[in-house]
């Protein structure tokens, strides 16, 4: 299976996910027109420098970023948010999630709380499987908390009624960035 965008936004799709794909310096544009006057969170900026979105984080109002705020500050706005805004550190082609590292910078609730969980994903990160992913990393180099993104969060209960966005975002829509 090759690391295709295609083979990603394929499997993605398969299981609610939405994807886009845009050039660069589109990037900024659909996140203006995206989100609107809704408010977002967003990891910290310099998380986006190769994705095209670094100025616009930087420069929009109407959103926050955690070193603009204390944690508990932070948490109660990613609450209240529209839109979560994460970069991915890679996106798996085989079942279309992608892979978040959590840290000070990049808080975990951004990524959980608000109804819609925004990634930006350079197409170069694309790597064909999970194994593949678990490869770059090493055991004394692991981040302390990885996450693996697979689509909207969808829970169910004893009679199987679903229910979408439960336990985190109703709706991931990742935008594939190409050169």
């Amino acid at each position: 299976m090759s690391a295709s965008w295609e083979v990603f936004s394929r499997h993605l799709t398969a299981v609610g996910g939405a994807v886009v794909r845009l050039a660069r310096d589109e990037v900024h544009r659909w996140l203006a027109l995206t989100i609107g006057i809704e408010p977002w969170v967003a990891w910290n900026p310099s998380e986006f420098s190769d994705t095209g979105a670094e100025a616009w984080l930087q420069n929009r109002r109407g959103g926050e970023c955690p070193q603009d705020a204390s944690e508990s500050d932070y948490r109660r706005s990613a609450e209240a948010a529209a839109y979560g805004i994460t970069s991915a550190m890679l996106g798996v082609a085989a079942s279309g999630s992608v892979v978040l590292a959590a840290s000070q910078d990049r808080p975990r609730v951004t990524s959980l709380l608000p109804r819609h969980h925004l990634v930006l994903l350079p197409e170069s990160r694309i790597i064909p499987d999970l194994a593949a992913a678990l490869s770059r990393f090493s055991a004394d180099a692991l981040p302390s908390q990885l996450l693996f993104v697979t689509g909207p969060s969808r829970t169910s209960d004893i009679e199987n009624d679903l229910t979408i966005g439960v336990h985190g975002p109703a709706q991931v829509t990742v935008a594939l960035i190409h050169p």
